[in-house]
């Protein structure tokens, strides 16, 4: 909590020899440790095997809320790592065993939720982040961890701050910051909270502003925390943007791009590669700004990435204009795509429902059409596998799948979403 990532990690390696294999609930919370400050130190290889153990150990001792909280990690360092569709798929499998094992809509799921909608508002998948990331908020009223009540709040100002709603942004961001005042918030809790509020102020034409909350909330560790330290870095570089120091902003940026490549964290690459390009752009190098948005956008599209570009705004409207081609007019395309134009246009000169019913259809596979129908007859899973002659777990891959599909996180919504569409 103090920030002393290399000297907690000591600690955590030497406990784990002196814990007996009984000892699981211990190894589980000591395992989880150091996965968070291998996941602040860089070292994602180490992250996820810790958490993986932690979720093990948590399993045996029985320690089901630290199983959920391992998971959800893990899918923040599949974030990290620039596997975007990676975190989305685990946050939905790990949404259908809680709801599965408590049989209810438990407070276990909020963080679950709320990694989920954060994964979905970076796909550009507006409403239904939002959805999940205020039913995160209310499942886990009262009985929430304050990083995960913060996070919740940073990705709704984000995802207000993409509508245009500020007066929204500042609510979220007010409501963030009395969190952080409270209480003790972690490190990797905190960065995306000073960066949202940068960027709102920046765009609000307050860069004096933007420096006082770089200057006040940023803990300054050094490169040997290198995940927290790039994203430091990277949040410095957009101001020295905004204040005209461009110079320093590329070399800023392209250092933390190698860095940040180098270990592995595309996902911090990707943010220094946008804003990179950005820089040589305001420069003039017209030449050097294009071949990192290109490279940018390949890494991308491959994982689905829509929020961390078009965030930029203005100027990032024009470099794309000047890609001119591939994903890079598809973002275009987002981007001019006014509110609500989904609900009120005809596809194909079909109404909307019915269009999006035809596409659901053809994207659900014919197992998981079956699986879907088996659902409404009120089969367990346990049951639906006896009757398909499958896993219980390819069950639960396949349902996990209609879910993502159909844009639900629950049976019961899927069997009501399916309904609606004419799917049974």
């Amino acid at each position: 909590m103090a920030g002393d990532v290399p000297r907690a990690v000591a600690c955590g390696q030497e406990a784990m020899p002196l814990l007996s294999t009984g000892d699981r609930g211990v190894r589980c919370v000591v395992a989880f440790t150091l996965a968070y400050c291998d996941y602040l130190a860089g070292n994602l290889d180490d992250a996820e095997r810790s958490y993986r153990l932690a979720e093990q150990s948590g399993r045996e001792a029985g320690h089901i809320s630290l199983v959920v909280s391992a998971l959800v990690e893990h899918a923040e360092v599949l974030g990290a790592r620039g596997r975007l569709r990676e975190a989305a798929e685990l946050l939905r499998q790990t949404l259908c065993w809680t709801d599965e094992y408590r049989k209810s809509r438990s407070f276990l799921s909020a963080p679950v939720l709320v990694g989920l909608g954060e994964v979905l508002r970076e796909q550009g998948e507006t409403a239904e982040a939002e959805r999940c990331l205020r039913e995160g908020l209310e499942r886990g009223r009262g009985e929430y961890t304050p990083e995960g009540t913060l996070h919740a709040y940073v990705s709704l100002a984000k995802l207000e701050a993409a509508r245009g709603d500020w007066p929204a942004v500042r609510r979220n961001l007010d409501a963030a910051t009395a969190l952080v005042s409270d209480r003790a918030i972690g490190l990797a809790a905190r960065l995306p909270l000073v960066d949202c509020a940068v960027q709102y102020h920046l765009g609000q034409g307050e860069a004096t502003s933007a420096a006082a909350w770089v200057k006040e909330h940023l803990p300054g560790v050094g490169p040997d925390v290198a995940w927290v330290y790039e994203k430091e870095q990277i949040i410095r570089a957009r101001l020295l943007l905004a204040q005209d120091r461009v110079c320093e902003a590329r070399e800023a940026l392209s250092r933390q791009a190698s860095s940040a490549r180098a270990g592995g964290r595309l996902g911090n690459w990707l943010e220094a590669a946008v804003l990179g390009a950005l820089a040589a752009d305001s420069a003039g190098d017209k030449a050097a700004a294009l071949t990192l948005m290109v490279e940018a956008l390949g890494v991308a599209e491959r994982q689905g990435y829509v929020r961390i570009i078009l965030d930029e705004g203005a100027p990032m409207a024009g470099l794309l204009e000047a890609v001119g081609r591939g994903y890079a007019s598809r973002l275009l395309g987002i981007a001019r795509r006014p509110a609500g134009a989904l609900d009120s246009r005809r596809v194909g000169g079909r109404p909307p429902a019915e269009a999006l019913a035809e596409a659901l259809a053809e994207a659900l596979t014919d197992r998981e059409r079956e699986v879907l129908r088996l659902i409404a007859g009120g089969l367990t899973n346990p049951e639906i596998g006896a009757r398909l002659f499958i896993s219980e777990a390819t069950v639960k891959r396949h349902i996990s799948n209609i879910y993502g599909k159909l844009g639900v996180t629950h049976r019961t919504q899927a069997l009501v979403r399916a309904r609606e569409l004419g799917l049974l």
